[in-house]
This record gives structure tokens, sequence and C-alpha cells, in this order.
């Protein structure tokens, strides 16, 4: 994640500051609370994890498996008429002349 502001900490439901810092590849989240059972929740917006500018390849991606299902359908399309042809050809030759 490139921008850690984008992020919402929430304790027992409710917004509160944090810290931030880049490890790395690991961003190290630190907030106070009073010690006792809290629930801790972090919201990371789902648009950011997968914006083109943090992942290019997925439209390559949905492109080509795009092309690949419509070459395929062609395909099986093709193959059907050719056999749908033959098999009448088939058939025409092998009926008995009255």
């Amino acid at each position: 994640m490139s921008d850690i502001h984008a992020i919402t900490v929430n304790i027992d439901g409710k917004p509160v500051t944090f810290t931030s810092q880049s490890q790395d590849d690991v961003w190290v989240i630190s907030c106070v609370y009073a010690q006792s059972e809290h629930a801790f929740t972090i919201q990371i917006p789902f648009t950011q994890m997968i914006s083109p500018a943090a992942t290019p390849w997925i439209a390559t991606v949905v492109v080509i498996a795009i092309l690949i299902a419509l070459a395929a359908i062609g395909v099986v399309i093709r193959r059907r008429r050719r056999t749908a042809a033959t098999v009448a050809s088939i058939l025409k030759q092998s009926r008995p002349v009255n």
C-alpha cells in the first residue's frame, strides 16, 4: 500500500489516531489504548489495492483472458459447423436410393 493515510484504524468501532512506519514492504502501525479487551479493526480501501498504478498487469491479464475466451468460442463454433457439414454429407451419401 503506497498511501498509509488511506486506511482507517478503529478501536471498539471508534476511529483512533495512529502512527505508522514503513519497513521495506511492510507498514508498522501503532496506537495508544487502555489495557483491557478491545476490538481493533483496520480498514484498507479495496480500490487502492487493485488500482492500475499499484498493479498495472491486471488490465493486461484481463484483456488476454478475454481474447483467449473469444478465440476458444470461435474454434468451437467453427468445429461444430464443420462437424455438422460432415455428418450431413455422410448421411446424404449413405441414404439408400429407391
